[in-house]
């Protein structure tokens, strides 16, 4: 599948397992859980905020928010990747449905495109710590140099880490681009830049979720 079949909107596409997740209002985010554990799906990462569940026979991952507070600087990411949606390093993502549980709590159900995981060769960090230390001095870097020379900076960065693929820093540039832009909405005391929140579209690294 290439990128411009990717684009279209993640909420048109006809699956019979996303029209059944969409369509009931659930009453409890504890019942939604309940209904993906018992139709295959597996949780693939949890927070204080939401879940996130999967299925291999299905074409999307199922983001749920627990009823807690809504996660505002993730609706940010949401909003910016909307907002973005030609970059292909930023995921697709369906519309939120905002519902209540019985006693009156919101909560919200999003479907994201769903993504592969990466190897630390794809990224060419050799830890995770690697990464993040990476990360937040090009960003602190390229915001400093009011957003210019951020080839220069990644080039420069690249070889303290023995990085030397340029398609590979030509994609961490990209990364770096979007954790910015991420930092002056939301602060850089909730950007996330764990390796974990990196992921794949093929050979495109795509950023799922960078913040706090």
């Amino acid at each position: 599948m290439n990128y411009k079949e990717i684009t279209n909107r993640i909420d048109e596409l006809n699956l019979d397992g996303y029209k059944q997740i969409k369509n009931n209002e659930w009453g409890y985010p504890e019942n939604l859980l309940d209904y993906l554990n018992e139709h295959g799906f597996k949780r693939m990462g949890k927070g204080f905020f939401s879940e996130v569940w999967a299925s291999e026979s299905e074409k999307f991952v199922v983001k749920i928010n627990m009823g807690r507070n809504y996660d505002e600087n993730y609706l940010k990411f949401v909003e910016y990747c909307r907002n973005n949606k030609q970059n292909p390093h930023l995921p697709k993502m369906g519309k939120i449905k905002s519902l209540k549980t019985i006693d009156g709590r919101d909560f919200y159900i999003l479907f994201i495109e769903k993504l592969n995981p990466i190897q630390r060769s794809d990224i060419g960090f050799e830890s995770d710590s690697d990464c993040r230390v990476f990360m937040r001095l090009a960003c602190r870097a390229y915001i400093r140099n009011g957003m210019n020379d951020l080839e220069e900076i990644v080039s420069e960065l690249s070889s303290d880490y023995n990085i030397y693929h340029d398609s590979i820093k030509k994609q961490l540039a990209e990364l770096v681009k979007i954790y910015s832009d991420m930092t002056e909405l939301v602060g850089a005391d909730n950007i996330d830049v764990a390796i974990r929140n990196i992921m794949k579209r093929g050979n495109t690294l795509v950023i799922t979720d960078p913040v706090f």
